[in-house]
């Protein structure tokens, strides 16, 4: 027995039959699910998820081995967790998990090297009139893509869920944080013409006290007005660790950072959790504004949504903002921003800032 990772063990179980070796496994997750140990007041319970695959003639290397165990192991905790899923040479899931190895090695690539690519789309301000709207400073989000030379670019629908799973996403965050500073960093007159500037954090980084701990210094350290920061966390994200959350938002927020509640209203509880959570902006979750101009159910979660928010003093940000009859329904019920393709569509974020910059000089 080895251990490999954080929190990944290796076990070679040598001259046993797969059957012995199943029954070995249907053991060691029984005593796994079954151990409890308190820490800090509070009972704390584990899991485990089991990958296996079979040494035989034609095994061509260790390194093959460990790559298929992992993928069954990724199979198993799709499943359902807390079992173990044997990989078949003839298993066509392994193909797709080979695509994904792909990914994943690009992942780890631009993490080393620089490899992503920062885009931005505008938050674009519903209460003012569209002919004045040049005039008022900038508000979008940084949005990030891969584009890695074996597979082109890499839609961050799928490399964003396989960093989650690999537990890389709080280094993709990091990478995020500090490229977007040093990008303003070097165009101060772009700055000027900033309001705020989101940027998306995962759940995983929300409960990492290290990387609080880099952002925070990193925040310390820029020349970038901290007001000028909003960090972006979904709703979900937040309710699954509030007090990390809550702790990760002040300790931002005193330095002068603002926050965003994303993807709001797609929780069960959502306005009970918005009561204890410090942010400034609630993002209404996309699903119910696609369809606000023809759906009375989604126009009046919206309006709920909206009055709610606004009297807790946040403004409200609405998602998917699709065609203009969609922002024109927004506007009319006074929510304060709109994000979506109908006001502006994603764009390197260089463009962005020298597009800004040319501008202010000409």
């Amino acid at each position: 027995m080895a251990r490999i990772g954080g929190d990944e063990f290796c076990i070679i179980f040598r001259n046993q039959s797969l059957d012995e070796v199943t029954q070995c496994l249907d053991k060691l997750l029984l005593a796994v699910l079954n151990y409890r140990f308190v820490y800090d007041d509070k009972l704390f319970f584990v899991g485990a998820s089991i990958g296996v695959i079979e040494i035989n003639a034609s095994t061509q290397s260790a390194e093959a081995l460990i790559k298929a165990a992992d993928n069954a192991c990724y199979k198993a905790k799709h499943l359902g967790r807390n079992r173990y899923f044997v990989f078949r040479e003839n298993d066509s899931q392994m193909a797709i998990d080979d695509s994904e190895n792909q990914v994943l090695h690009a992942l780890h690539k631009a993490l080393q090297h620089d490899g992503f690519e920062l885009y931005s789309q505008a938050i674009m301000p519903l209460t003012v009139p569209q002919e004045e709207q040049g005039a008022h400073l900038q508000h979008y989000e940084i949005l990030l893509r891969l584009n890695s030379k074996e597979s082109g670019l890499i839609s961050p629908g799928l490399f964003i869920p396989l960093a989650e799973r690999h537990g890389l996403m709080n280094k993709v965050d990091l990478w995020v944080v500090d490229n977007t500073l040093k990008t303003l960093e070097s165009n101060p007159a772009h700055i000027d013409n900033v309001g705020k500037v989101a940027i998306n954090l995962s759940g995983i980084t929300l409960g990492d006290e290290m990387a609080l701990h880099k952002i925070a210094q990193r925040m310390q350290s820029t020349t970038v007005p901290a007001e000028k920061i909003c960090f972006e966390i979904t709703e979900t994200t937040a309710v699954t660790n509030l007090n990390a959350a809550k702790h990760f938002i002040s300790t931002l927020r005193d330095i002068g950072c603002s926050f965003a509640l994303d993807d709001f209203g797609a929780g069960m509880s959502s306005f009970t959790y918005l009561k204890n959570l410090d942010v400034d902006y609630v993002k209404i979750d996309g699903s119910f504004v696609r369809n606000i101009v023809h759906d009375p159910i989604d126009h009046a979660t919206v309006t709920a949504i909206n009055n709610i928010a606004h009297s807790m003093g946040k403004q409200t940000v609405a998602e998917f903002v699709v065609d203009n009859a969609t922002a024109e329904v927004l506007r009319k019920l006074k929510v304060d921003y709109g994000q979506g393709f109908a006001l502006d569509k994603p764009k390197p974020l260089a463009h962005r800032v020298q597009w800004r910059v040319k501008l202010a000089s000409a």
